[in-house]
């Protein structure tokens, strides 16, 4: 939950500036931790994720888009390459990102490192 509050913490000192300007703030994404094996990661972008958002939380379906964005550490990967490697990672930290007006992922963040033959 460390990233969650972060992130708050974060928007919590750019709102002023945002003021300042006149603009009206607008949340457009938000993201929670969770681990590997807390979720279900689909074949394919047109299918669902099934994650907890929190640890007492039910189980929750949220979909992937065509437009969600997949890393393995600092390397972008596409969905297919980031389930190849959670098939030997073992438990590894999750960031699920996704839009608040609609729950859609928008992009799905794994802590570890790609093998050096799979680096793009």
């Amino acid at each position: 939950m460390l990233l969650r509050h972060s992130f708050r913490a974060a928007l919590a000192a750019l709102l002023p500036l945002a003021a300042a300007s006149g603009a009206e703030p607008q949340l457009t994404e938000e993201a929670f931790e969770t681990t590997t094996f807390e979720a279900t990661i689909p074949a394919g972008t047109d299918g669902s994720i099934a994650v907890r958002t929190c640890a007492a939380c039910q189980l929750t379906l949220m979909p992937l888009t065509p437009q969600t964005k997949f890393r393995v550490g600092g390397t972008e990967v596409s969905l297919a390459e980031l389930n190849d490697y959670l098939r030997g990672a073992g438990e590894r930290m999750l960031v699920v990102l996704y839009d608040p007006r609609n729950r859609k992922i928008t992009g799905l963040a794994v802590a570890g490192e790609l093998p050096r033959r799979a680096r793009r």
